[in-house]
């Protein structure tokens, strides 16, 4: 038998409650759980590596960016970009945005590249992560 979740095909039975995010998930999975939180840290690294520009739903507001570093910054899975389109509660765009991996929704790349890596903001060098999962040369 196969089941259909959330456009995902699955030949066996999704339970009720995933203990590996520790909430109930009323048979979808959402971001950052399973499935998808995987593909989007094999995406996500992808376009670090080629400088790929991204775009993706963040907090209920459409992203694009440059994709800088990947990493865990106080014990969390979290993306440094350099957003330069759509929308931000801040309003400011362009600007450097510090993305948690597991509340990001529909990312894909655009097909465009960004030439120049950008000197990091104050607060984001390398010594200041946990730990640099991937980094745009």
């Amino acid at each position: 038998m196969r089941y259909i979740i959330h456009n995902a095909v699955f030949s066996q039975r999704i339970p009720r409650y995933d203990t590996r995010c520790s909430k109930r998930i009323n048979q979808t999975i959402k971001q950052g759980c399973g499935v998808n939180s995987r593909l989007n840290t094999s995406k996500i690294r992808d376009a670090i590596a080629g400088k790929q520009i991204i775009e993706f739903t963040y907090k209920g507001y459409l992203r694009i960016a440059e994709p800088h570093v990947y990493g865990i910054k106080n014990g969390k899975r979290q993306l440094l970009v350099y957003q330069i389109g759509g929308t931000s509660s801040s309003g400011r765009i362009p600007d450097w945005r510090r993305i948690e991996i597991d509340a990001i929704q529909g990312l894909r790349t655009t097909g465009q590249k960004f030439s120049e890596v950008r000197e990091l903001p104050s607060g984001d060098a390398e010594q200041d992560w946990d730990t640099i999962i991937s980094k745009a040369k």
